[in-house]
């Protein structure tokens, strides 16, 4: 997979993310291969 696609695809998996209501708490990088991205549900305060 050529860089264009893939960040494509890491851009597109961040944005359904954060529409769910996550936001982004850790990158890491595994090799060449694998990209490991953490995700923590957003807190929602009541009203």
């Amino acid at each position: 997979m050529d860089k264009k696609k893939a960040m494509e695809i890491i851009s597109r998996w961040i944005d359904v993310r954060s529409i769910a209501g996550y936001e982004i708490v850790g990158i890491g990088f595994k090799g060449m291969k694998e990209i490991r991205i953490s995700f923590k549900k957003k807190d929602v305060k009541k009203k």
